[in-house]
């Protein structure tokens, strides 16, 4: 008797993970999905001393039934609101969400990714002051890879450009002004031409 004993309690320790998995139904897999879909990702930034931007990301809605594990750092987080600093610019984030439930025990149920943005060091700069509207100037771009030179090259490219541009359009404006301005005269050399040109059809007309 002792040993069927044993054989039972051998029997359940190999056959009840798999019961207990079972009941991980896909009603309850629905359910741990619209939980973890209200797990919200944000971020936000303070400027240093330099005027430089140090990131941070807040993680809300983080339930008893779930638990979020960041890859970046090799954390998990099972706390409702989490907020993880020190973030560098440019970085791509992967939440991979798993389930806290006891019959659904850790299956992953999704992942998020956040992506914060490249921060501009060049838009600090003395020559960006001078020039906002510059593409390379704004705060939020990618310029990791754009050399000082390059950057220079491109500065002079665009004000050339825009020279060239205030140029046309001032000389628009100037002969708009003319115009404007001796339109009595330009209206009355028309018709004396036209005159003149009416003179000199008539008097060919009449010789022959």
């Amino acid at each position: 008797m002792k040993y069927f004993k044993y054989l039972f309690i051998t029997i359940c320790f190999i056959f009840l993970p798999s019961i207990v998995k079972a009941d991980c139904s896909y009603e309850r897999l629905a359910e741990l999905s619209r939980i973890a879909g209200n797990v919200n990702f944000s971020y936000t930034y303070n400027l240093d001393e330099k005027n430089r931007p140090d990131f941070n990301v807040n993680i809300v809605n983080v339930t008893k039934d779930i638990y979020v594990y960041d890859s970046s750092r090799n954390q998990t987080i099972t706390s409702f609101e989490t907020d993880l600093t020190n973030l560098t610019s440019g970085q791509t984030l992967q939440f991979d969400i798993y389930s806290n439930d006891n019959n659904c025990r850790g299956e992953k149920i999704m992942s998020k990714f956040l992506t914060i943005p490249f921060y501009n060091h060049y838009s600090e700069i003395s020559e960006c002051k001078e020039n906002p509207e510059f593409k390379y100037c704004q705060t939020w771009i990618n310029t990791e890879n754009l050399t000082y030179d390059q950057f220079l090259n491109k500065l002079n490219n665009y004000n050339n450009g825009n020279n060239n541009k205030n140029n046309n359009i001032n000389g628009q404006k100037d002969l708009l002004t003319f115009i404007s301005e001796n339109l009595f005269l330009i209206i009355l050399a028309i018709i004396s031409i036209f005159i003149l040109i009416l003179l000199l059809w008539l008097k060919r007309s009449a010789k022959t």
